[in-house]
Protein backbone atom coordinates (compact mmCIF):
# COMPACT_ATOMS: atom_id res chain seq x y z
CA UNK A 1 0.00 0.00 0.00
CA UNK A 2 1.35 3.41 -0.99
CA UNK A 3 1.65 5.90 1.85
CA UNK A 4 -0.41 9.10 1.56
CA UNK A 5 1.67 12.17 0.64
CA UNK A 6 2.33 14.92 3.14
CA UNK A 7 -0.61 17.39 3.36
CA UNK A 8 1.58 20.25 2.12
CA UNK A 9 2.72 18.23 -0.90
CA UNK A 10 -0.86 17.19 -1.66
CA UNK A 11 -1.97 20.84 -1.47
CA UNK A 12 0.84 21.94 -3.81
CA UNK A 13 -0.14 19.24 -6.30
CA UNK A 14 -3.74 20.40 -6.24
CA UNK A 15 -2.64 23.96 -6.98
CA UNK A 16 0.16 23.06 -9.41
CA UNK A 17 -1.73 24.11 -12.55
CA UNK A 18 -2.72 27.64 -11.42
CA UNK A 19 0.68 28.14 -9.81
CA UNK A 20 2.41 27.16 -13.07
CA UNK A 21 0.17 29.52 -15.03
CA UNK A 22 0.88 32.38 -12.60
CA UNK A 23 4.63 31.75 -12.71
CA UNK A 24 4.61 31.68 -16.53
CA UNK A 25 2.68 34.97 -16.64
CA UNK A 26 5.12 36.61 -14.24
CA UNK A 27 8.16 35.40 -16.23
CA UNK A 28 6.60 36.47 -19.53
CA UNK A 29 5.90 39.97 -18.31
CA UNK A 30 9.39 40.16 -16.82
CA UNK A 31 10.94 39.21 -20.17
CA UNK A 32 8.85 41.86 -21.94
CA UNK A 33 9.79 44.49 -19.34
CA UNK A 34 13.51 43.67 -19.66
CA UNK A 35 13.21 43.57 -23.47
CA UNK A 36 14.82 40.14 -23.55
CA UNK A 37 15.19 38.85 -27.12
CA UNK A 38 12.09 37.75 -28.97
CA UNK A 39 11.69 34.68 -31.17
CA UNK A 40 11.91 36.71 -34.40
CA UNK A 41 14.35 39.48 -35.14
CA UNK A 42 11.52 41.95 -35.82
CA UNK A 43 7.71 41.95 -35.69
CA UNK A 44 5.91 41.07 -38.88
CA UNK A 45 2.93 43.35 -38.13
CA UNK A 46 2.27 46.39 -35.95
CA UNK A 47 5.85 46.84 -34.70
CA UNK A 48 4.96 49.94 -32.68
CA UNK A 49 2.22 48.09 -30.73
CA UNK A 50 3.90 44.67 -30.56
CA UNK A 51 5.04 44.71 -26.94
CA UNK A 52 1.72 46.01 -25.60
CA UNK A 53 -0.28 43.46 -27.58
CA UNK A 54 2.02 40.66 -26.43
CA UNK A 55 1.52 41.76 -22.82
CA UNK A 56 -2.26 41.50 -23.36
CA UNK A 57 -2.11 38.13 -25.12
CA UNK A 58 -0.01 36.52 -22.40
CA UNK A 59 -2.72 36.52 -19.64
CA UNK A 60 -5.17 35.00 -22.12
CA UNK A 61 -2.68 32.22 -22.92
CA UNK A 62 -2.00 31.59 -19.21
CA UNK A 63 -5.75 31.33 -18.64
CA UNK A 64 -5.87 28.64 -21.34
CA UNK A 65 -3.24 26.74 -19.35
CA UNK A 66 -5.80 26.17 -16.60
CA UNK A 67 -7.65 23.72 -18.89
CA UNK A 68 -4.59 21.69 -19.90
CA UNK A 69 -5.60 18.67 -17.79
CA UNK A 70 -9.35 18.68 -18.41
CA UNK A 71 -9.12 19.32 -22.18
CA UNK A 72 -5.44 18.99 -23.18
CA UNK A 73 -5.87 18.94 -26.97
CA UNK A 74 -8.30 21.88 -27.01
CA UNK A 75 -6.00 23.85 -24.73
CA UNK A 76 -3.07 23.09 -27.04
CA UNK A 77 -5.07 24.19 -30.09
CA UNK A 78 -6.03 27.46 -28.41
CA UNK A 79 -2.47 28.02 -27.20
CA UNK A 80 -1.08 27.34 -30.68
CA UNK A 81 -3.44 29.93 -32.19
CA UNK A 82 -2.37 32.51 -29.62
CA UNK A 83 1.30 31.66 -30.25
CA UNK A 84 0.78 32.22 -33.99
CA UNK A 85 -0.65 35.71 -33.30
CA UNK A 86 2.19 36.43 -30.87
CA UNK A 87 4.73 35.17 -33.42
CA UNK A 88 3.43 37.69 -35.96
CA UNK A 89 4.16 40.37 -33.35
CA UNK A 90 7.74 39.11 -33.00
CA UNK A 91 7.17 36.17 -30.65
CA UNK A 92 7.70 36.55 -26.91
CA UNK A 93 9.56 34.08 -24.71
CA UNK A 94 6.59 33.97 -22.31
CA UNK A 95 4.27 32.75 -25.05
CA UNK A 96 6.89 30.19 -26.06
CA UNK A 97 6.88 28.86 -22.49
CA UNK A 98 3.09 28.58 -22.67
CA UNK A 99 3.31 26.55 -25.90
CA UNK A 100 5.96 24.20 -24.44
CA UNK A 101 3.89 23.62 -21.31
CA UNK A 102 0.68 22.96 -23.27
CA UNK A 103 2.45 20.50 -25.60
CA UNK A 104 3.90 18.64 -22.60
CA UNK A 105 0.49 18.51 -20.89
CA UNK A 106 -1.26 17.31 -24.06
CA UNK A 107 1.27 14.49 -24.49
CA UNK A 108 0.92 13.51 -20.84
CA UNK A 109 -2.86 13.64 -20.44
CA UNK A 110 -4.28 12.64 -23.82
CA UNK A 111 -4.95 9.13 -25.14
CA UNK A 112 -2.55 6.94 -27.12
CA UNK A 113 -4.35 7.92 -30.30
CA UNK A 114 -3.95 11.58 -29.39
CA UNK A 115 -0.23 11.09 -28.73
CA UNK A 116 0.24 9.51 -32.15
CA UNK A 117 -1.55 12.46 -33.75
CA UNK A 118 0.65 14.89 -31.79
CA UNK A 119 3.81 13.11 -32.98
CA UNK A 120 2.73 13.45 -36.59
CA UNK A 121 1.86 17.11 -36.01
CA UNK A 122 5.23 17.87 -34.39
CA UNK A 123 7.07 16.19 -37.26
CA UNK A 124 4.98 18.03 -39.84
CA UNK A 125 5.58 21.43 -38.20
CA UNK A 126 9.34 20.77 -38.01
CA UNK A 127 9.53 19.79 -41.69
CA UNK A 128 7.31 22.63 -42.90
CA UNK A 129 9.18 25.20 -40.79
CA UNK A 130 12.52 24.00 -42.09
CA UNK A 131 11.38 24.11 -45.71
CA UNK A 132 9.74 27.50 -45.23
CA UNK A 133 12.92 28.93 -43.71
CA UNK A 134 14.98 27.66 -46.63
CA UNK A 135 12.44 29.03 -49.12
CA UNK A 136 12.44 32.49 -47.53
CA UNK A 137 16.17 32.81 -46.89
CA UNK A 138 17.74 30.50 -49.45
CA UNK A 139 20.37 29.73 -46.80
CA UNK A 140 20.87 26.07 -45.91
CA UNK A 141 22.55 26.99 -42.63
CA UNK A 142 19.53 29.00 -41.59
CA UNK A 143 17.28 26.09 -42.52
CA UNK A 144 19.37 23.69 -40.41
CA UNK A 145 19.31 26.08 -37.46
CA UNK A 146 15.55 26.40 -37.85
CA UNK A 147 15.18 22.60 -37.89
CA UNK A 148 17.27 22.25 -34.72
CA UNK A 149 15.34 25.05 -33.00
CA UNK A 150 11.98 23.54 -33.93
CA UNK A 151 13.14 20.13 -32.76
CA UNK A 152 14.28 21.52 -29.42
CA UNK A 153 11.07 23.51 -28.92
CA UNK A 154 8.58 20.88 -30.06
CA UNK A 155 10.18 17.44 -29.67
CA UNK A 156 11.62 18.01 -26.19
CA UNK A 157 8.28 18.66 -24.39
CA UNK A 158 6.68 15.84 -26.39
CA UNK A 159 9.42 13.39 -25.36
CA UNK A 160 9.30 14.65 -21.77
CA UNK A 161 5.52 14.16 -21.53
CA UNK A 162 5.76 10.73 -23.17
CA UNK A 163 8.43 9.61 -20.67
CA UNK A 164 6.41 10.80 -17.69
CA UNK A 165 3.25 9.11 -19.04
CA UNK A 166 5.06 5.78 -19.52
CA UNK A 167 6.56 5.97 -16.05
CA UNK A 168 3.12 6.60 -14.56
CA UNK A 169 1.67 3.70 -16.54
CA UNK A 170 4.48 1.45 -15.34
CA UNK A 171 3.90 2.52 -11.75
CA UNK A 172 0.17 1.86 -12.12
CA UNK A 173 0.89 -1.62 -13.51
CA UNK A 174 3.28 -2.33 -10.64
CA UNK A 175 0.67 -1.19 -8.13
CA UNK A 176 -1.98 -3.35 -9.81
CA UNK A 177 0.42 -6.30 -9.84
CA UNK A 178 1.13 -5.80 -6.15
CA UNK A 179 -2.60 -5.72 -5.43
CA UNK A 180 -3.15 -8.88 -7.50
CA UNK A 181 -0.34 -10.67 -5.67
CA UNK A 182 -1.77 -9.59 -2.33
CA UNK A 183 -5.23 -10.86 -3.31
CA UNK A 184 -3.73 -14.12 -4.60
CA UNK A 185 -1.82 -14.59 -1.35
CA UNK A 186 -4.99 -13.92 0.63
CA UNK A 187 -6.91 -16.47 -1.46
CA UNK A 188 -4.15 -19.05 -1.03
CA UNK A 189 -4.10 -18.44 2.70
CA UNK A 190 -7.88 -18.71 2.84
CA UNK A 191 -7.74 -21.96 0.87
CA UNK A 192 -5.03 -23.35 3.12
CA UNK A 193 -7.07 -22.47 6.21
CA UNK A 194 -10.16 -24.13 4.74
CA UNK A 195 -8.17 -27.24 3.82
CA UNK A 196 -6.68 -27.42 7.30
CA UNK A 197 -10.10 -27.02 8.87
CA UNK A 198 -11.45 -29.79 6.64
CA UNK A 199 -8.56 -32.05 7.64
CA UNK A 200 -9.08 -31.30 11.32
CA UNK A 201 -12.82 -31.95 10.96
CA UNK A 202 -12.15 -35.31 9.29
CA UNK A 203 -9.60 -36.33 11.91
CA UNK A 204 -11.82 -35.24 14.77
CA UNK A 205 -14.79 -37.05 13.27
CA UNK A 206 -12.78 -40.22 12.67
CA UNK A 207 -11.19 -40.18 16.11
CA UNK A 208 -14.26 -39.45 18.23
CA UNK A 209 -17.39 -40.37 16.27
CA UNK A 210 -17.08 -44.14 16.58
CA UNK A 211 -16.47 -43.98 20.32
CA UNK A 212 -19.40 -41.63 20.92
CA UNK A 213 -21.64 -43.82 18.79
CA UNK A 214 -20.66 -46.83 20.90
CA UNK A 215 -21.40 -44.89 24.06
CA UNK A 216 -24.84 -43.91 22.75
CA UNK A 217 -25.73 -47.45 21.69
CA UNK A 218 -24.60 -49.15 24.89
CA UNK A 219 -26.22 -46.47 27.02
CA UNK A 220 -29.46 -47.20 25.23
CA UNK A 221 -28.95 -50.91 25.89
CA UNK A 222 -28.19 -50.33 29.57
CA UNK A 223 -31.27 -48.17 29.98
CA UNK A 224 -33.47 -50.79 28.32
CA UNK A 225 -32.14 -53.68 30.43
CA UNK A 226 -34.29 -54.77 33.38
CA UNK A 227 -31.20 -55.18 35.56
CA UNK A 228 -27.88 -53.36 35.61
CA UNK A 229 -25.96 -54.40 32.47
CA UNK A 230 -22.38 -54.50 33.69
CA UNK A 231 -20.94 -55.43 30.29
CA UNK A 232 -22.55 -52.43 28.61
CA UNK A 233 -21.37 -50.12 31.37
CA UNK A 234 -17.81 -51.43 31.06
CA UNK A 235 -17.95 -50.87 27.30
CA UNK A 236 -19.23 -47.34 27.88
CA UNK A 237 -16.41 -46.64 30.30
CA UNK A 238 -13.74 -47.99 27.93
CA UNK A 239 -15.13 -46.00 25.00
CA UNK A 240 -15.27 -42.85 27.14
CA UNK A 241 -11.63 -43.26 28.18
CA UNK A 242 -10.54 -43.77 24.58
CA UNK A 243 -12.53 -40.70 23.51
CA UNK A 244 -10.89 -38.61 26.21
CA UNK A 245 -7.45 -39.79 25.19
CA UNK A 246 -8.10 -39.05 21.54
CA UNK A 247 -9.54 -35.65 22.43
CA UNK A 248 -6.42 -34.83 24.44
CA UNK A 249 -4.31 -35.80 21.43
CA UNK A 250 -6.34 -33.54 19.16
CA UNK A 251 -6.04 -30.65 21.62
CA UNK A 252 -2.26 -31.13 21.73
CA UNK A 253 -2.17 -31.02 17.94
CA UNK A 254 -4.17 -27.79 17.84
CA UNK A 255 -2.07 -26.14 20.51
CA UNK A 256 1.34 -27.18 19.18
CA UNK A 257 0.65 -27.19 15.45
CA UNK A 258 2.63 -30.41 15.10
CA UNK A 259 1.74 -33.87 13.93
CA UNK A 260 -0.62 -36.01 15.98
CA UNK A 261 1.10 -37.64 18.96
CA UNK A 262 -0.61 -40.95 18.24
CA UNK A 263 -0.36 -42.69 14.88
CA UNK A 264 -3.70 -42.79 13.01
CA UNK A 265 -5.43 -46.03 12.18
CA UNK A 266 -4.07 -47.87 9.16
CA UNK A 267 -5.42 -50.67 7.02
CA UNK A 268 -2.28 -52.70 7.70
CA UNK A 269 -3.40 -52.62 11.35
CA UNK A 270 -6.87 -53.81 10.43
CA UNK A 271 -6.84 -56.38 13.22
CA UNK A 272 -6.76 -53.61 15.83
CA UNK A 273 -9.62 -51.77 14.16
CA UNK A 274 -11.71 -54.96 13.91
CA UNK A 275 -10.98 -55.94 17.53
CA UNK A 276 -12.31 -52.59 18.76
CA UNK A 277 -15.41 -53.05 16.62
CA UNK A 278 -15.96 -56.52 18.05
CA UNK A 279 -15.64 -55.13 21.56
CA UNK A 280 -18.47 -52.76 20.67
CA UNK A 281 -20.73 -55.62 19.65
CA UNK A 282 -20.15 -56.05 15.90
CA UNK A 283 -19.52 -59.41 14.28
CA UNK A 284 -16.79 -58.64 11.77
CA UNK A 285 -14.98 -60.93 9.33
CA UNK A 286 -11.96 -60.01 7.21
CA UNK A 287 -11.14 -61.54 3.83
CA UNK A 288 -7.83 -60.82 2.11
CA UNK A 289 -4.56 -59.28 3.19
CA UNK A 290 -3.57 -55.64 2.63
CA UNK A 291 -0.90 -55.32 -0.10
CA UNK A 292 2.15 -53.08 0.33
CA UNK A 293 1.02 -49.48 -0.05
CA UNK A 294 2.11 -45.89 0.61
CA UNK A 295 1.47 -44.48 4.07
CA UNK A 296 -1.13 -42.00 2.80
CA UNK A 297 -3.16 -44.78 1.19
CA UNK A 298 -2.75 -46.97 4.27
CA UNK A 299 -4.06 -44.24 6.57
CA UNK A 300 -6.95 -43.28 4.29
CA UNK A 301 -8.05 -46.90 3.90
CA UNK A 302 -7.86 -47.37 7.68
CA UNK A 303 -10.03 -44.31 8.24
CA UNK A 304 -12.55 -45.51 5.65
CA UNK A 305 -12.71 -48.94 7.31
CA UNK A 306 -13.18 -47.40 10.75
CA UNK A 307 -15.92 -45.03 9.56
CA UNK A 308 -17.74 -47.84 7.75
CA UNK A 309 -17.72 -49.96 10.91
CA UNK A 310 -18.94 -46.98 12.92
CA UNK A 311 -21.86 -46.51 10.53
CA UNK A 312 -22.67 -50.21 10.71
CA UNK A 313 -22.69 -50.05 14.50
CA UNK A 314 -24.95 -46.98 14.45
CA UNK A 315 -27.57 -48.37 12.12
CA UNK A 316 -27.40 -52.11 12.74
CA UNK A 317 -25.70 -52.85 16.08
CA UNK A 318 -24.80 -56.50 16.48
CA UNK A 319 -25.28 -57.34 12.78
CA UNK A 320 -22.56 -59.19 10.84
CA UNK A 321 -20.13 -57.14 8.77
CA UNK A 322 -17.90 -58.51 6.00
CA UNK A 323 -14.68 -56.74 5.06
CA UNK A 324 -12.85 -57.62 1.85
CA UNK A 325 -9.42 -56.31 0.90
CA UNK A 326 -7.81 -57.00 -2.48
CA UNK A 327 -5.46 -55.63 -5.05
CA UNK A 328 -6.74 -54.87 -8.56
CA UNK A 329 -3.83 -53.90 -10.79
CA UNK A 330 -2.30 -50.74 -9.39
CA UNK A 331 -5.20 -50.06 -7.04
CA UNK A 332 -6.36 -51.18 -3.63
CA UNK A 333 -10.00 -52.23 -3.38
CA UNK A 334 -11.77 -52.17 -0.04
CA UNK A 335 -15.36 -53.39 0.37
CA UNK A 336 -17.44 -53.38 3.54
CA UNK A 337 -20.87 -55.07 3.54
CA UNK A 338 -23.21 -54.57 6.47
CA UNK A 339 -26.89 -54.84 7.26
CA UNK A 340 -29.04 -51.81 6.49
CA UNK A 341 -31.45 -52.72 9.26
CA UNK A 342 -31.10 -54.97 12.23
CA UNK A 343 -33.84 -56.29 14.42
CA UNK A 344 -33.66 -54.62 17.75
CA UNK A 345 -35.28 -52.08 19.99
CA UNK A 346 -32.55 -49.46 19.79
CA UNK A 347 -32.95 -46.38 17.62
CA UNK A 348 -29.81 -45.24 15.80
CA UNK A 349 -28.09 -42.24 17.38
CA UNK A 350 -28.41 -38.86 15.68
CA UNK A 351 -26.07 -38.36 12.73
CA UNK A 352 -25.15 -35.32 10.62
CA UNK A 353 -24.38 -37.47 7.56
CA UNK A 354 -20.73 -36.39 7.48
CA UNK A 355 -19.19 -39.86 7.53
CA UNK A 356 -19.83 -40.88 3.93
CA UNK A 357 -18.91 -37.43 2.63
CA UNK A 358 -15.59 -37.47 4.48
CA UNK A 359 -14.83 -40.97 3.21
CA UNK A 360 -15.38 -39.76 -0.34
CA UNK A 361 -13.14 -36.75 0.29
CA UNK A 362 -10.36 -38.99 1.58
CA UNK A 363 -10.57 -41.22 -1.49
CA UNK A 364 -10.76 -38.29 -3.92
CA UNK A 365 -7.75 -36.60 -2.29
CA UNK A 366 -5.63 -39.61 -3.31
CA UNK A 367 -7.06 -39.83 -6.82
CA UNK A 368 -9.43 -42.69 -6.00
CA UNK A 369 -13.16 -43.00 -5.62
CA UNK A 370 -15.70 -44.32 -3.15
CA UNK A 371 -19.31 -45.37 -3.44
CA UNK A 372 -21.71 -46.11 -0.63
CA UNK A 373 -25.29 -47.31 -0.87
CA UNK A 374 -27.63 -50.32 -0.94
CA UNK A 375 -26.20 -53.45 -2.49
CA UNK A 376 -27.17 -53.70 -6.16
CA UNK A 377 -27.75 -57.42 -5.74
CA UNK A 378 -30.78 -56.78 -3.57
CA UNK A 379 -31.38 -57.44 0.07
CA UNK A 380 -31.10 -55.18 3.05
CA UNK A 381 -27.34 -54.75 2.70
CA UNK A 382 -25.30 -51.55 2.71
CA UNK A 383 -22.06 -51.66 0.71
CA UNK A 384 -19.09 -49.33 0.78
CA UNK A 385 -16.60 -49.74 -2.09
CA UNK A 386 -13.34 -47.79 -2.13
CA UNK A 387 -10.70 -47.86 -4.85
CA UNK A 388 -7.42 -46.20 -3.99
CA UNK A 389 -4.33 -45.97 -6.24
CA UNK A 390 -1.30 -47.71 -4.79
CA UNK A 391 1.09 -45.19 -6.36
CA UNK A 392 -0.32 -42.20 -4.40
Amino acid sequence: MVDAPHPLIARLRAWSVPLTAAATLALGWLFLALDISSVLAAPLVLPELAVGLQALLLPVACTVMLAKRRAPLRALAAGTALFAVDLALGGSLGMLLVLIDLLHAATLHTSDRGRRALLLLVAAVAVVGTLLTFALTGDARQAVLAALSLFAVLATPYWWGLAVQRERARAALEAQRADDLAQLAALEQHGAVREERSRMARDLHDAIASELAAIAIHTEAALAAPAPARASLETIRAASLRSLEQMRSMILVLRSGGDPPAAPDRLTDADGILDRARELGLSVTLEGDPPPMPVAVDQAAGRILQESLTNAMKHAPGAPVAVRVARAGDALTLRIDSAMDAAGAFAPPPSAGLGVRMMRERAAALGGDLTAGPDAGGGARWTVRATLPLHA
